[in-house]
Protein backbone atom coordinates (compact mmCIF):
# COMPACT_ATOMS: atom_id res chain seq x y z
CA UNK A 1 0.00 0.00 0.00
CA UNK A 2 2.95 2.19 1.11
CA UNK A 3 5.01 1.81 -2.86
CA UNK A 4 1.54 2.55 -4.36
CA UNK A 5 1.92 6.47 -2.98
CA UNK A 6 5.50 6.90 -3.57
CA UNK A 7 7.23 7.25 -7.13
CA UNK A 8 7.83 3.77 -8.98
CA UNK A 9 12.06 4.70 -7.66
CA UNK A 10 11.01 5.22 -4.26
CA UNK A 11 8.54 2.20 -4.13
CA UNK A 12 11.90 0.06 -5.10
CA UNK A 13 13.70 1.29 -2.02
CA UNK A 14 11.26 0.42 -0.19
CA UNK A 15 10.44 -2.73 -1.17
CA UNK A 16 14.45 -3.90 -0.56
CA UNK A 17 13.07 -3.77 3.39
CA UNK A 18 11.53 -7.21 4.70
CA UNK A 19 9.13 -7.39 8.35
CA UNK A 20 9.53 -10.88 9.55
CA UNK A 21 7.79 -9.76 12.66
CA UNK A 22 6.03 -7.03 14.60
CA UNK A 23 8.29 -5.12 16.98
CA UNK A 24 9.22 -2.70 19.53
CA UNK A 25 9.57 0.89 18.98
CA UNK A 26 13.55 1.94 18.95
CA UNK A 27 15.91 4.79 19.34
CA UNK A 28 14.90 7.77 16.74
CA UNK A 29 18.80 7.19 15.39
CA UNK A 30 18.06 3.77 14.00
CA UNK A 31 15.76 5.51 11.51
CA UNK A 32 18.34 7.43 10.28
CA UNK A 33 21.40 4.74 9.98
CA UNK A 34 18.39 2.25 8.31
CA UNK A 35 17.25 5.32 5.72
CA UNK A 36 21.73 5.36 4.77
CA UNK A 37 21.66 1.67 4.36
CA UNK A 38 18.80 1.29 2.19
CA UNK A 39 20.08 4.33 -0.27
CA UNK A 40 23.50 2.48 -0.10
CA UNK A 41 21.63 -1.17 -1.35
CA UNK A 42 19.61 0.83 -3.64
CA UNK A 43 23.05 2.35 -5.27
CA UNK A 44 24.34 -1.29 -5.06
CA UNK A 45 27.13 0.13 -2.53
CA UNK A 46 29.78 -0.87 0.02
CA UNK A 47 29.29 0.63 3.67
CA UNK A 48 31.69 1.13 6.53
CA UNK A 49 30.33 1.78 9.82
CA UNK A 50 31.82 1.19 13.74
CA UNK A 51 29.77 -1.57 15.76
CA UNK A 52 30.06 -1.94 19.51
CA UNK A 53 29.13 -4.26 22.51
CA UNK A 54 27.69 -3.38 25.77
CA UNK A 55 30.57 -3.50 28.49
CA UNK A 56 29.72 -4.74 31.98
CA UNK A 57 29.35 -1.04 32.70
CA UNK A 58 26.80 -0.49 29.79
CA UNK A 59 30.13 1.63 27.97
CA UNK A 60 29.93 1.51 24.64
CA UNK A 61 32.95 -0.89 23.49
CA UNK A 62 33.67 -0.84 19.44
CA UNK A 63 34.60 -4.57 18.32
CA UNK A 64 37.08 -5.35 15.75
CA UNK A 65 39.63 -3.52 17.44
CA UNK A 66 37.79 -0.42 16.56
CA UNK A 67 38.25 -0.40 13.01
CA UNK A 68 35.33 -0.07 10.71
CA UNK A 69 33.22 -2.83 8.92
CA UNK A 70 33.66 -2.88 4.97
CA UNK A 71 30.42 -4.30 4.09
CA UNK A 72 27.71 -4.66 1.23
CA UNK A 73 24.28 -4.60 2.34
CA UNK A 74 21.37 -6.59 0.98
CA UNK A 75 18.77 -6.52 2.72
CA UNK A 76 17.27 -4.80 5.60
CA UNK A 77 15.16 -6.96 7.66
CA UNK A 78 12.87 -6.83 11.14
CA UNK A 79 13.12 -9.93 12.90
CA UNK A 80 11.99 -10.78 16.61
CA UNK A 81 11.73 -7.01 18.28
CA UNK A 82 15.19 -6.22 16.36
CA UNK A 83 16.12 -4.28 13.00
CA UNK A 84 19.08 -6.26 11.08
CA UNK A 85 21.07 -6.05 7.71
CA UNK A 86 22.14 -8.95 6.19
CA UNK A 87 25.25 -8.68 3.27
CA UNK A 88 28.43 -9.70 2.32
CA UNK A 89 30.81 -8.75 5.38
CA UNK A 90 34.41 -8.15 3.83
CA UNK A 91 36.17 -9.13 6.78
CA UNK A 92 34.34 -12.71 7.44
CA UNK A 93 34.28 -13.58 4.01
CA UNK A 94 30.52 -14.67 3.93
CA UNK A 95 26.75 -13.93 4.46
CA UNK A 96 26.45 -12.06 8.27
CA UNK A 97 23.69 -9.93 9.81
CA UNK A 98 24.24 -6.75 12.34
CA UNK A 99 21.74 -4.92 14.33
CA UNK A 100 20.92 -1.74 13.07
CA UNK A 101 20.62 -0.57 16.49
CA UNK A 102 24.54 -1.46 17.62
CA UNK A 103 26.17 0.43 14.95
CA UNK A 104 27.65 3.21 16.28
CA UNK A 105 26.34 6.69 14.21
CA UNK A 106 25.43 6.71 10.40
CA UNK A 107 27.43 4.33 8.35
CA UNK A 108 29.56 5.86 5.66
CA UNK A 109 28.47 4.94 1.97
CA UNK A 110 31.74 3.78 -0.17
CA UNK A 111 32.65 4.91 -3.68
CA UNK A 112 33.07 1.19 -4.16
CA UNK A 113 30.28 -1.15 -5.68
CA UNK A 114 28.63 -3.85 -3.52
CA UNK A 115 29.55 -7.23 -3.81
CA UNK A 116 27.45 -9.34 -6.35
CA UNK A 117 24.25 -10.18 -3.94
CA UNK A 118 23.07 -13.79 -4.19
CA UNK A 119 19.95 -15.00 -6.03
CA UNK A 120 16.82 -13.57 -4.33
CA UNK A 121 16.09 -17.12 -3.23
CA UNK A 122 19.33 -17.78 -1.55
CA UNK A 123 19.26 -14.79 0.12
CA UNK A 124 15.99 -15.58 1.77
CA UNK A 125 16.89 -19.12 2.63
CA UNK A 126 19.92 -17.59 4.63
CA UNK A 127 17.80 -15.30 6.33
CA UNK A 128 15.39 -17.81 6.89
CA UNK A 129 18.24 -20.09 8.72
CA UNK A 130 19.65 -17.56 10.88
CA UNK A 131 17.76 -18.36 14.12
CA UNK A 132 16.38 -14.91 15.74
CA UNK A 133 19.23 -13.57 13.36
CA UNK A 134 22.07 -14.81 15.24
CA UNK A 135 25.15 -15.52 13.35
CA UNK A 136 27.16 -18.55 14.38
CA UNK A 137 28.74 -21.27 12.26
CA UNK A 138 26.23 -22.86 10.42
CA UNK A 139 25.15 -26.85 10.59
CA UNK A 140 23.11 -29.01 8.58
CA UNK A 141 20.85 -30.94 11.52
CA UNK A 142 18.14 -33.39 11.78
CA UNK A 143 15.79 -32.62 14.47
CA UNK A 144 12.93 -35.35 16.09
CA UNK A 145 10.08 -33.86 16.45
CA UNK A 146 6.25 -34.52 17.96
CA UNK A 147 3.61 -34.17 15.74
CA UNK A 148 2.35 -31.37 17.40
CA UNK A 149 5.35 -29.34 16.99
CA UNK A 150 5.05 -28.62 12.73
CA UNK A 151 3.44 -24.71 13.44
CA UNK A 152 6.65 -24.30 15.67
CA UNK A 153 8.84 -25.69 12.32
CA UNK A 154 7.29 -24.30 9.78
CA UNK A 155 7.52 -20.66 11.65
CA UNK A 156 11.08 -21.30 12.57
CA UNK A 157 12.42 -22.91 8.95
CA UNK A 158 9.71 -21.82 6.21
CA UNK A 159 7.11 -23.98 4.53
CA UNK A 160 9.92 -25.66 2.36
CA UNK A 161 11.56 -27.49 4.79
CA UNK A 162 12.28 -30.72 4.92
CA UNK A 163 10.05 -33.38 6.71
CA UNK A 164 9.53 -36.97 7.16
CA UNK A 165 7.07 -39.07 9.09
CA UNK A 166 8.23 -40.77 12.06
CA UNK A 167 6.25 -43.50 12.63
CA UNK A 168 2.62 -42.23 13.95
CA UNK A 169 3.22 -39.93 16.32
CA UNK A 170 6.61 -37.94 15.32
CA UNK A 171 8.75 -36.29 12.24
CA UNK A 172 11.73 -35.54 11.02
CA UNK A 173 13.26 -32.27 10.54
CA UNK A 174 16.79 -32.01 8.28
CA UNK A 175 17.97 -28.00 8.06
CA UNK A 176 20.76 -25.57 7.60
CA UNK A 177 20.77 -23.01 11.10
CA UNK A 178 23.64 -21.33 12.78
CA UNK A 179 24.14 -23.52 15.74
CA UNK A 180 24.00 -21.05 18.37
CA UNK A 181 22.69 -21.24 22.17
CA UNK A 182 19.77 -19.25 20.54
CA UNK A 183 18.81 -22.32 18.43
CA UNK A 184 19.30 -24.31 21.47
CA UNK A 185 17.22 -22.35 23.48
CA UNK A 186 14.16 -22.77 20.76
CA UNK A 187 15.13 -26.30 20.93
CA UNK A 188 15.10 -26.20 24.86
CA UNK A 189 11.53 -24.33 24.84
CA UNK A 190 9.29 -26.85 23.32
CA UNK A 191 10.83 -29.60 26.50
CA UNK A 192 11.60 -32.25 24.61
CA UNK A 193 9.28 -32.12 21.99
CA UNK A 194 11.86 -31.20 19.84
CA UNK A 195 15.20 -32.82 19.89
CA UNK A 196 18.43 -32.59 17.94
CA UNK A 197 19.73 -36.09 16.33
CA UNK A 198 22.37 -34.91 14.29
CA UNK A 199 25.60 -34.12 13.90
CA UNK A 200 26.96 -35.35 16.79
CA UNK A 201 29.25 -32.25 17.72
CA UNK A 202 25.86 -29.86 17.53
CA UNK A 203 23.99 -32.83 20.17
CA UNK A 204 26.61 -32.37 22.64
CA UNK A 205 27.56 -28.60 23.00
CA UNK A 206 23.23 -28.89 23.17
CA UNK A 207 23.69 -31.04 26.30
CA UNK A 208 26.69 -29.12 27.38
CA UNK A 209 24.84 -25.65 27.51
CA UNK A 210 21.63 -27.32 29.29
CA UNK A 211 24.16 -29.43 31.82
CA UNK A 212 25.78 -26.00 32.78
CA UNK A 213 22.83 -23.97 33.34
CA UNK A 214 21.55 -26.61 35.58
CA UNK A 215 24.80 -26.48 37.64
CA UNK A 216 24.31 -22.94 37.74
CA UNK A 217 20.90 -23.12 39.20
CA UNK A 218 22.43 -25.29 41.82
CA UNK A 219 24.96 -22.93 42.85
CA UNK A 220 22.19 -20.43 43.64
Amino acid sequence: KLCRLTSVYEAEALQEGFCANNGKSCNESIYYIADTINAAIAKRKKIAFYYFHYGPGKNRVLKNDGKPYVFSPYKLVWNTDEYYVVGYSDKHEKLVSFRVDRIDRCPEILDEDAEPRPEKEELMRHIRTMTSMYDSRRERVTLLCDNAMMNAVVDAFGEDVETKAFGDDAFTVETETAASPVFYRWVFGYGGKIRITEPENVKKEYAEMVKSAAEGLLLL
